[in-house]
């Protein structure tokens, strides 16, 4: 019987070990990167997702393959930030907050596209806009990699009945109590409209306003208003005041490991696809208005001046206080951009 010398035995080992290093990378190549994602599966949304997905599979020629978990599937909003950062996923589409850093709150700043999506669009959705940059630079800064905007509806102000205050413009007091969530930009904001603010769980909001303990809410899309209040919301105050978009992240470690083709045709097509999404958002808006109308809910809506008008008042009391957070220059060049998108938008 031949036996293996200990020469041989090591080149044998060493072959293994570099059929090893090879195929590894490529057997976890052939896994679809798993994207969380928050909404249903039937949500424009998610599907909006979907749809970048499969073209983005096609124009690598399947090499860049991502399959997306709507409904929370792998767990909680704010914990996916973590697990792409840790490579637990590997791409999520979700809400940030200042959890992971005081500055993510900026996204809620008020009134930074007061004339509808189309200025979104340029404000948020623009690779030249001093918003995106931002969030890019942060979330480097978290050992993440951004790919931008995804889109969110506008939030409204709600009321039930009997609840509505006199007038819904103006900055007086208006002597009604609205809730909002734990966030100070969201507090700071509504009370510079002359709201008394109650912070509560979103869970609580429609029983708080079934029995008195609010008069109304923030934060609420039309979307939202129709399909789970329409039985106790009474008027809306469509104001345009916030819409903080969701954000698209990716591991760094994957994401280095694309070809620079692939990493353009991912950004390219993530993009293209918010763009899209964000039109059928604005048609969605406009047709739950309508429902809304139809089933007797007052729906206030106004001309693009009084948002240019209404929404610089408010920067000019809100953004100031949070110089320190978000920094005072980049404040000032968001809302120089704010104004010159508002005159190219009308």
């Amino acid at each position: 019987m031949r036996t293996v010398n200990s020469k041989t035995r090591n080149y044998i080992i060493a072959a293994l070990l570099l059929v090893f290093i090879v195929c590894v990378p490529s057997i976890a190549s052939a896994r679809p990167l798993r994207m969380y994602a928050p909404d249903p599966e039937d949500s424009f949304k998610t599907q909006g997702l979907i749809d970048a997905t499969k073209e983005i599979k096609k124009l690598t020629n399947g090499k860049v393959d991502i399959k997306v978990y709507p409904g929370g599937q792998l767990g909680g909003y704010e914990e996916s930030v973590e697990e792409v950062r840790q490579g637990t996923i590997e791409l999520s589409a979700t809400w940030l907050t200042k959890r992971w850093d005081p500055r993510l709150d900026l996204l809620n700043l008020p009134y930074y596209a007061p004339l509808g999506y189309k200025q979104l669009a340029k404000v948020a959705f623009s690779a030249n806009s001093p918003l995106p940059k931002k969030i890019d630079s942060i979330l480097n800064e978290l050992g993440l990699v951004s790919l931008g905007p995804w889109p969110e509806s506008y939030a409204t102000l709600i009321f039930a009945k009997g609840k509505r205050p006199e007038k819904f413009t103006g900055f007086e007091n208006k002597k009604r109590s609205i809730r909002v969530p734990a966030m100070p930009l969201y507090r700071d904001t509504y009370v510079a409209m002359g709201y008394q603010t109650v912070t509560m769980d979103v869970s609580e909001l429609w029983s708080a306003m079934q029995t008195g303990q609010v008069d109304g809410a923030s934060g609420q899309p039309l979307e939202n208003v129709y399909l789970l209040g329409k039985d106790i919301v009474k008027h809306v105050d469509a104001n345009r005041s916030v819409c903080p978009p969701m954000w698209l992240m990716i591991n760094k470690d994957i994401w280095k490991s694309f070809s620079k083709e692939e990493q353009k045709i991912v950004r390219d097509t993530f993009n293209k696809h918010s763009l899209k999404t964000l039109q059928i958002m604005d048609q969605k808006d406009k047709e739950y208005a309508q429902l809304l109308k139809k089933a007797g809910i007052e729906v206030a809506e106004y001309p693009d001046q009084h948002f240019v008008e209404f929404g610089a008042h408010i920067r000019k009391v809100v953004w100031p206080k949070y110089y320190n957070v978000f920094g005072k220059d980049f404040l000032k060049n968001l809302d120089k951009m704010v104004v010159e998108t508002s005159k190219s938008t009308k």
